[in-house]
């Protein structure tokens, strides 16, 4: 909500704010879960349709979109960077 009511104000003065907003993160620690035979894991790679964790890479891809002109009206003050794990909760798995 926070950012939402930011974007509106400062989209005023020609500003704008934009959150980065991950889901499941590969790092030090999550690597128990996301590397070995973890279940959790096996429900990450399953249900996500890029059939991995999100890491550094990603979230570097996205900060550079946001850096650029190329955002210049982007809508959504929040981007979920999740591998369209969001878009399948509720559908079964594969």
């Amino acid at each position: 909500m926070l950012a939402q009511n930011m974007a509106t104000e400062c989209s005023k003065n020609n500003i704008q704010i934009n959150t980065i907003d991950s889901v499941y993160f590969a790092t030090a620690k999550t690597g128990p879960i996301h590397v070995g035979r973890h279940p959790f894991n096996y429900f990450i790679i399953n249900r996500t349709p890029t059939s991995k964790w999100e890491n550094h890479d990603d979230l570097a891809e996205t900060v550079i979109f946001l850096s650029s002109k190329a955002d210049g009206f982007f809508k959504d003050p929040i981007l979920y960077v999740e591998g369209r794990l969001l878009a399948t909760i509720g559908m079964p798995s594969k």
